[in-house]
């Protein structure tokens, strides 16, 4: 495929996603988000705090992470999103990564541009654990996120994933994390 009908498709793909109030990301699997991600860890958020930006143009929020189990790299986590609230003016992006203190996640995350780290594909790289009947279960809210899917030889199309994602029990995705690890 030439490059200018990749750009097109790209620009096409990005106004459908503007249209529909979606954010774009890449379809990745867990062990692509594992391999991408410089940290990847399970985790109890400890606190959430918003704050403007020194420009004052956004709104950010900041977790500070309880690393329980780190796969991949070391040391304190605290993860920086756009959007939060603040003064009365609420902003939040479409497939925002909002997390509860108290929570248990798993996340995979890249370094941020403002400091600490971020979830390498917003919401679609923070997966949530909910312990019912003695079971580690994982899921992943997708909910204002269109996913991009580039198959090898394909031409790119985008996919309307349904708002929460089962990622199955919490050793499965422990397993799918150590294959992306090359383990």
């Amino acid at each position: 495929m030439s490059r200018t009908l990749q750009s097109a498709l790209a620009a096409l793909v990005l106004l459908a996603a503007s249209l529909a109030q979606a954010t774009v990301v890449a379809k990745l699997s867990t062990e692509q988000l594992t391999q991408k991600s410089h940290r990847v860890v399970r985790g109890t958020v400890k606190a959430a705090h918003s704050a403007w930006t020194p420009d004052r143009r956004r709104i950010v929020t900041y977790y500070q992470i309880d690393v329980l189990e780190s796969f991949k790299g070391e040391g304190a986590v605290e993860v920086v999103v756009v959007g939060g609230e603040m003064d009365g003016v609420a902003a939040y992006p479409s497939g925002f990564a909002k997390m509860t203190p108290g929570e248990e996640v798993v996340l995979f995350l890249e370094k941020s541009p403002l400091q600490g780290f971020v979830p390498i594909s917003m919401s679609a790289a923070v997966y949530r654990v909910a312990r019912q009947s003695g079971q580690a279960l994982v899921r992943r809210n997708l909910e204002g996120l269109s996913l991009a899917v580039l198959p090898p030889g394909g031409a790119m199309r985008l996919e309307e994933p349904k708002p929460i994602e089962p990622m199955g029990t919490l050793d499965e995705v422990r397993a799918a994390i150590q294959r992306g690890l090359g383990r």
